[in-house]
């Protein structure tokens, strides 16, 4: 479930003393610095979560963590860390990092598929039937994504994937 973020609505859901920024990131308490995400972790019989550091953090060879704050906001040596369970809230955890290169590829995927059923519901028949008979909508339907899926294999045949979307264009070509 990829859905972006409204950007107006400040308001979180998280139930923790930290604030969070419109990605969904964590912010220290002290500078609202974002914290670095750790990734995924989870165990037997566990619930996924993400796992975020306080941005002042860092690690030695052997993996342990420490903090380079000079006015810190926990007493632990290895600074704040916090945890992010993905499924209390779907809209502002959709189970992948946001601004991350997955999320950016499949929300590109996502507003294509969009303005393709857009497209479908373009058809005067769909949008604005004269019937109400659900056959006949159904029949309609059917009919303009078959239209759609021709159109898709010609552009293909003719090597032309940027004529996908119009049947005008897709017939304009010189033969």
């Amino acid at each position: 479930m990829f859905i972006p973020l409204n950007s107006r609505n400040k308001n979180n859901s998280c139930n923790s003393d930290l604030e969070f920024n419109i990605d969904g990131i964590p912010l220290c308490p002290l500078d609202k610095e974002s914290f670095k995400p750790e990734g995924r972790c989870g165990g037997k019989n566990r619930s996924e979560r993400l796992k975020f550091t306080c941005p002042k953090s860092h690690r030695d060879k052997k993996g342990k963590c420490y903090h380079t704050c000079k006015t810190p906001c926990t007493d632990s040596k290895a600074g704040r860390m916090t945890y992010v369970y993905p499924d209390k809230d779907f809209r502002l955890y959709p189970g992948v990092q946001r601004n991350s290169l997955e999320w950016i590829t499949t929300y590109k995927k996502r507003a294509v598929i969009e303005r393709e059923l857009s497209c479908f519901k373009f058809n005067p028949s769909i949008q604005r039937p004269n019937t109400v008979n659900t056959v006949t909508m159904r029949s309609d339907l059917y009919l303009t994504a078959i239209s759609k899926l021709i159109n898709v294999i010609v552009a293909n045949a003719v090597n032309n994937i940027k004529y996908i979307r119009t049947v005008r264009k897709l017939f304009s070509i010189p033969a």
